[in-house]
């Protein structure tokens, strides 16, 4: 049956009717023979378009299901494939990359490696930084003592001065004081 736009015979694809599978916001290059199987697919028709054994297939999509969080039924639906496809471009385009990493990829999840000198540098970092702390919290503790010791001595001169032996003078004269206002 030939495709009414470009009147090329589509042979058995037309026949069941089949309609160009565009995945959305391809990020990367994906194969774009159009899919004899229209928008949904079975898994073993995936396997087939990539060019892949359905046990192979079965593997990947428990992968995707893991990282999709959601359930891959028998029956794939477009955002599926189209996932699906454009990982294994990217397993195509570098030989050397794993599935999981190119589905990561595709599905905007893979976050890069931090190399080894970054991680001690890192490290280090956070070392220097705890030590900073604890020396703040040991002058804070300090600082606060002395302030204690800076208030008792106030506490015990204003009650010589005021002639009433109370060392909570000071609190009680700063409250009155206060109350004023």
């Amino acid at each position: 049956m030939p495709d009414q736009a470009t009147g090329r015979d589509l042979g058995m694809s037309s026949a069941l009717g089949w309609t160009p599978h565009q995945p959305e916001n391809a990020d990367h290059p994906v194969d774009r023979r159009p899919s004899r199987y229209g928008q949904t697919m079975l898994q073993s028709e995936l396997a087939e378009e990539m060019n892949s054994t359905p046990s192979v297939v079965r593997k990947w999509l428990t992968i995707y299901s893991q990282l999709t969080e959601r359930p891959v039924g028998r029956r794939l639906d477009a955002q599926t494939i189209s996932d699906m496809l454009r990982a294994r471009a990217l397993t195509q385009e570098r030989p050397s990359m794993a599935f999981r990493e190119a589905l990561e990829r595709t599905l905007g999840q893979y976050t890069e490696a931090i190399p080894p000198a970054s991680v001690t540098q890192l490290m280090g970092q956070l070392d220097r930084l705890e030590a900073h702390q604890r020396e703040l919290q040991t002058n804070q503790e300090a600082m606060a003592s002395k302030l204690e010791a800076i208030a008792d001595y106030l506490r015990k001169m204003l009650s010589r001065r005021s002639g009433t032996g109370d060392p909570n003078a000071l609190t009680s004269f700063t409250d009155e004081n206060n109350s004023g206002r």
